[in-house]
């Protein structure tokens, strides 16, 4: 009976080695799995830590764009005023220029006043010059003809006739008898 009894229990033995053994097993394979977990686990840290300095470095890329683009956004802020500063330089320019440009109508328009007014008192000196007998032909012939020649050039036809028509015969070469009152007049 004791052998029975020792049969039974080496069984029981035999079987708990069994189970013992299959759990063995079972934790080895299970060991062997976490350790492959955890390996890929440490793989996938190592490539998100990869990731996350290429997202760093991306980041940085990114900030010194915005910085260049803040300063070349500054740049142009910068020549956009420039531009309104040298416009508005432009637009005092015209502004003197138109000022200048109706001075220098409104001088033009007083010169040709004035130089009509000038025409219109040569004409009218002439008129008088012509009007007038100094003395004898010779003598007129010798100071008038300057005169003459000026104011026809200057005159238009029309008036230059007119200033002929108004003229008065001269005087013929001889002396004129003189009054007997004395006077030394000459007749005209």
């Amino acid at each position: 009976m004791e052998a029975a009894r020792a049969g039974e229990h080496g069984r029981g033995f035999a079987v708990v080695a069994q189970e013992v053994r299959t759990l063995a097993s079972r934790s080895s394979n299970a060991s062997k799995e976490i350790r492959a977990l955890i390996d890929a686990s440490v793989q996938h840290t190592h490539t998100g830590a990869e990731l996350v300095r290429n997202a760093g470095a991306t980041m940085r890329e990114i900030v010194e764009s915005v910085s260049k683009v803040t300063d070349v956004i500054g740049e142009i802020s910068a020549g956009a005023k420039e531009q309104s500063s040298g416009i508005g330089q432009i637009n005092t320019a015209v502004a003197e220029m138109d000022t200048m440009t109706q001075q220098n109508a409104a001088m033009v328009q007083e010169s040709t006043t004035a130089a009509a007014d000038m025409r219109r008192h040569a004409e009218h000196l002439n008129e008088l010059v012509n009007s007038c007998v100094l003395g004898e032909d010779d003598s007129q012939s010798q100071t008038t003809p300057q005169l003459k020649g000026q104011s026809r050039q200057a005159l238009p036809a029309s008036r230059s006739r007119t200033s002929q028509e108004l003229k008065r015969p001269a005087l013929s070469s001889k002396p004129a008898p003189t009054k007997a009152g004395g006077d030394d007049w000459e007749e005209f």
